[in-house]
Formats: structure tokens, sequence, C-alpha cells
């Protein structure tokens, strides 16, 4: 079975478990908040219970994809080392926030949002979280995993290009805004819950608007895994923009949507595609000399 076949196989797997699991995950978490052990979990919808199994059940199979596919260790993905480890996290999270913080003051100065009457300073710790858990988990599985491996079979542009595709389309699997709240979960509902999460994809208007920006997102943390050969600039930057975008969603109100700067949220517009170019260029200069520059260097096959 070919590289791609068998992440597909993994992948359905991760899905189909991950279904199944979520409803004892949640009918767990209600537990604990009945018996007074973590009552702040009584806000959390069944849908973060589906997302966080999804996300443990993929971290979990990371180890057992690599011996299928029979690789060793973390250098067989093309990974190495990195004594500046620390100097690239700093540097993506610098790159990050500094890009989303200029946009979004252009954005606030130009009329186009306004911050909230009540600023949400209590709920300030879970976006430092979330912008922790959110690249370590998914920069080890794509540009770790993923990358590493249809590196080992394509040159690097091309896997990049396919994983950046893919990254980006599953941007938009998730519930429809509004969308009947399940609660008192059963067996079932986890596939009820999965099947309400591609309705954007019969509205394709949607879709291309942040697409872009999204292949752009994947592409970048991509190229700087290729230049670097690890993944701390790439979680660095990913958790910068996670940060400044859970900051705006949290903070932030539009004043005047879907113009031809920002759509339907931050990432939809000319101003979020202009940061991603310009975003790359400024990595490219920095990163210059550090691994392979043109594809003629690069590592997999022809």
């Amino acid at each position: 079975m070919k590289v791609a076949a068998k992440i597909l196989v993994v992948f359905a797997a991760v899905v189909l478990v991950g279904a199944l699991l979520a409803p004892p995950v949640y009918w767990l978490g209600r537990a604990l908040v009945d018996a007074g052990t973590l009552p702040v979990l009584a806000r959390v919808k069944f849908g973060s219970y589906f997302n966080r199994t999804l996300m443990i059940l993929g971290l979990a199979s990371i180890w057992p994809l690599l011996c299928w596919l029979g690789l060793a260790s973390f250098k067989d993905l093309m990974l190495e080392p990195n004594p500046r480890r620390f100097f690239d996290l700093g540097l993506g999270a610098l790159v990050g926030t500094a890009g989303f913080a200029f946009v979004l003051l252009f954005l606030y100065l130009g009329g186009f949002v306004a911050l909230r009457g009540r600023l949400p300073w209590d709920s300030a710790w879970t976006l430092v979280l979330t912008a922790v858990a959110v690249p370590l988990i998914e920069e080890t599985f794509f540009r770790g995993v993923l990358f590493g491996v249809l590196r080992r079979s394509w040159r690097w542009p091309y896997a990049l290009a396919f994983l950046s595709f893919f990254f980006a389309i599953l941007h938009f699997v998730n519930p429809r805004p509004g969308a009947p709240r399940i609660s008192g979960a059963h067996w079932t509902s986890g596939f009820e819950h999965l099947a309400g999460l591609f309705w954007q994809f019969r509205e394709p208007r949607l879709v291309l608007g942040g697409w872009v920006t999204l292949f752009l997102v994947g592409w970048i943390l991509g190229y700087t895994v290729v230049r670097t050969r690890s993944l701390y600039l790439a979680m660095g930057l990913h958790g910068g923009w996670v940060l400044a975008m859970r900051f705006f969603d949290e903070f932030c109100r539009p004043v005047v949507t879907h113009t031809a700067w920002i759509g339907k949220d931050v990432r939809m517009g000319v101003a979020a595609v202009l940061l991603m170019l310009a975003t790359h260029g400024v990595l490219y200069l920095l990163l210059e000399g550090r691994g392979p520059a043109t594809p003629g260097n690069a590592e997999g096959g022809a």
C-alpha cells in the first residue's frame, strides 16, 4: 500500500474511533462536573469533547503510523536536533504575533473592527493555553509526521503543496454557527456531529474566501521546517498566529463585514493574504542559507 493510502487509512480510523469515543468522554466530563471535581467543564460543549478526542487520537496514532511505514525515528522524517531551538521558537512567535498585530491595528484604525464593550480579560489565560496546545499538536502531526513521510517519496515543493491543500481544507470542517447543541449525548452523537461538519462545502464561496490564506499558512509553516530541519520555528509562528486570532475573536467585533479587506473573519480578505505573502518574504530573508533553498537541493525523490 502506498504512503498516501496508508495515511488516509489511519486518518479514517482516527475519525471513526473518535466518533465512537466522544460520547463516553463527554459523559466522563459531565460526571466530573456533577461531582464538583471540575466545574469548569460545565460550559464545554459536546463538539469540544469531539475535537479534543480526535486530537488525542491523532497524537496517539503517530507512532503506529511510523511503524507501519517502516520509520524508526524522527530522523527518518528529515528532522534534526536544533541548537537554535529557543531562538527559532521566539522568532516564530514574534513574527506571528507582530504581523497579525499590524493587520489588526490597520483594521482598527480603518474602522473595520472595534473593541468589544467589555473586554474578557478573565478568559485571557485560555488564549495562551490554546496558542501553546494547538501548534504543539498540529505541527507535530502535519509538518512533522505527514510532511516528513511525504518528503521521503516526493520533492519537498510537491509534498508541501499537497499537504497545504489538505491542511487548508480541514479547517473548513466545522459545525454551522447556530446549529442545535447536542445535549445528553448518546452513542451515535459522534456520528451526528460528524455529519454536520461539512456544511461549508455546499457553499463554495465560503471555502474559497479563506482557502487561499490557509494554504499560504500551511506553505509558510512547511517552508520553515525545510529551512531549519526542525519544528520549533513553525510552532512559534503558528502559536503567534493562534494567539492573535483568538485575541481578535474574544476582544474585537467587526464593524464593517464582507469587504475586500476582511471577510466574515480575520482569515479572509486581502489583508490576510497580504500578511501571509509579507511573512513569507520576511522569513525567506531571515532563513537564507539555513537549508534547501531550491527544489534541486531538496530531499525526496524526483
